[in-house]
């Protein structure tokens, strides 16, 4: 991609946002600081995600695939959900504006814990983080979205410490939210992070909103150990410790972190069977309870 800095995109709305520094790069481009000059902006901080649409084509996805992310995304209002600004296409790019995060997102700041001290987060810290994706998560489930790639890149940290789960480019809304009581059995595509994979989408069996649910326990067990659990010499070989649930687990870890990563990083029937939602996890691990961060 050539060069974006200091380059003005405007909207229908008459909207101006002048592209600063990057911030994040990704598969199809790359996510710019800016500032909304026009259309009421005053300066106003935002992030704009570039998409070229010649890596699109180049990678088979459609520009409709876009344009499905951008309406689903427009619909969703959370404390939890980074917020959709604006959407703005030309002949060569897709520029999708959401709120601006200063902290930046959790896998650079597990990077830079992990470099400064050789440790993760602590328990209590990973419990905030956990309380927030998690509500964000129960949000989408509860509108029959399921995200299909909750991992530490897609949290992003706001200025006042809130955390909220972004990227939507594989969301998907499987039906009507009160269509479906347990949601099984749904899609067989494979997408998403290798490492983050659960085991009946790398298998490419069936699967559902429970996938995101696996997602959960890969994210808390990467936060307080500082890798992620099924870390193998290669993709081939990470995917085979995912398949056979082979990880293991700290023994400095406290039993309700143990719980939570146990009741989450499991087998298809026994998580199809008992996390019909992610409002189930919230009321099976003690991760969760106020109290907790008065604990640790």
């Amino acid at each position: 991609m050539r060069r974006m800095e200091g380059r003005t995109v405007t909207s229908s709305r008459g909207s101006r946002y002048r592209l600063l520094e990057v911030v994040g790069k990704g598969g199809f481009g790359q996510v710019h600081k800016a500032t909304k000059d026009g259309g009421g902006g005053g300066g106003q901080l935002v992030a704009v995600k570039i998409i070229q649409k010649s890596q699109l084509r180049g990678r088979g996805y459609t520009e409709e695939r876009v344009a499905e992310e951008v309406k689903l995304h427009t619909q969703l209002a959370h404390p939890n959900v980074l917020g959709l600004l604006d959407a703005i296409s030309d002949p060569d790019n897709f520029y999708i504006v959401t709120e601006f995060c200063s902290g930046g997102d959790l896998a650079g700041e597990l990077e830079r814990r992990r470099r400064r001290t050789g440790k993760g987060f602590s328990e209590a810290e990973a419990a905030e983080v956990m309380r927030q994706v998690t509500a964000a998560l129960e949000y989408l489930h509860k509108h029959g979205i399921m995200h299909r790639d909750v991992k530490l890149a897609n949290v992003l940290v706001s200025d006042g410490g809130r955390y909220k789960l972004g990227d939507f480019g594989l969301a998907k809304m499987i039906s009507p939210p009160a269509a479906h009581p347990r949601r099984i059995n749904v899609h067989q595509t494979l997408c998403g992070t290798p490492s983050s994979l659960a085991p009946e989408m790398a298998s490419g069996e069936p699967y559902s909103l429970e996938v995101d649910v696996w997602a959960l326990g890969v994210m808390a067990y990467t936060l307080l150990v500082g890798r992620t659990p099924f870390d193998g010499d290669d993709v081939r070989d990470t995917v085979d410790n995912i398949k056979w649930l082979r990880y293991n687990i700290p023994k400095e870890l406290s039993p309700d972190a143990v719980h939570l990563i146990t009741f989450t990083l499991t087998d298809k029937q026994k998580r199809y069977g008992r996390c019909a939602n992610v409002s189930e996890v919230y009321g099976h691990s003690c991760f969760f309870l106020p109290g907790y961060l008065c604990k640790r």
